[in-house]
């Protein structure tokens, strides 16, 4: 006979989890690295510790793999398994969203486009031959959400994001300043209920800021790793725009890229660097 899944044991190591999670906020500390997101005791060896169960939204693709025999002396080998994954309301398991196993290969699970936040799988093996049923096993993963980002020069008009090249930038009052702005989520964090997962915002995440000054041949030039970005000094002759990337510096492939625009509005700010002239000649009439 199958052996009932046992919630307070789980719920019990949920909740260990939680106190670590919950020990970020009350020391205001950012996620900078996957290991922020680590609990020694819930996710042992199957956390976001080394950033391998890390993902960005929009390419969280994984393939999760049983064992195919227990730790027994001598193995047991499993002849079937059971995946699913926590329901939202945290306290059933049911069907995996976007998810296939693999023909031949039962022991392993195919997810693709995860959605974003927290994902707690489990399996099941079986013996069939004896009727019998492991207890589970959970693999916790992460998915980050998406960002977003609109950011702007301190400008309303393109006309005055003009100045010549023979001079340096412009400075005081009329200084050209482009700021990232808010940074935020793109949509919301899958949360099961009845966990006490940390309600994670965005500012709970380091990022990483990279301003590049982009030319009319869309060659980037990388300008500055602050939010903020004054132009400075002398710039080469040219028309450009200006890019911002923002990334998380847990896992630096899931981030934004986005031109700054203009004050307000929706017009893309585009900087014009004007060549000093030549001289002029002189003739006689």
């Amino acid at each position: 006979m199958k052996k009932p899944f046992n919630f307070p044991r789980m719920a019990a190591r949920l909740f260990t989890a939680a106190l670590v999670l919950f020990a970020f906020a009350a020391n205001a500390q950012q996620i900078a690295s996957p290991a922020d997101l680590y609990s020694a005791t819930y996710t042992a060896g199957t956390s976001t510790n080394t950033g391998s169960t890390l993902f960005c939204a929009g390419a969280a693709s994984f393939t999760l793999v049983s064992s195919t025999a227990d730790q027994s002396t001598p193995p047991v080998s499993y002849t079937s398994y059971t995946w699913d994954e926590v329901a939202l309301d945290g306290t059933t398991y049911g069907a995996i969203p976007n998810s296939s196993v693999p023909a031949g290969s039962p022991n392993k699970l195919t997810i693709t486009d995860a959605a974003p936040g927290w994902h707690i799988y489990r399996v099941r093996a079986d013996i069939s031959t004896q009727g019998c049923t492991s207890d589970p096993t959970y693999f916790t993963v992460f998915v980050l959400p998406a960002l977003t980002v609109t950011p702007r020069v301190n400008k309303a008009d393109n006309a005055t994001l003009t100045f010549c090249a023979e001079t340096t930038a412009p400075t005081g009052p009329d200084a050209i300043t482009f700021s990232a702005g808010t940074v935020a989520f793109s949509g919301t964090i899958r949360k099961p209920a009845n966990i006490t997962f940390r309600d994670l915002t965005v500012a709970d995440f380091d990022k990483t800021y990279e301003w590049f000054r982009v030319d009319a041949s869309n060659n980037a030039t990388p300008v500055a790793t602050t939010q903020d970005y004054t132009v400075t000094g002398n710039v080469p002759a040219g028309v450009y725009t200006f890019r911002l990337d923002v990334k998380y510096a847990a896992k630096t492939t899931c981030g934004v890229s986005a031109t700054s625009l203009l004050s307000s509005g929706s017009t893309t700010a585009t900087l014009t660097v004007t060549p000093k002239p030549g001289q002029p000649t002189i003739t006689i009439e």
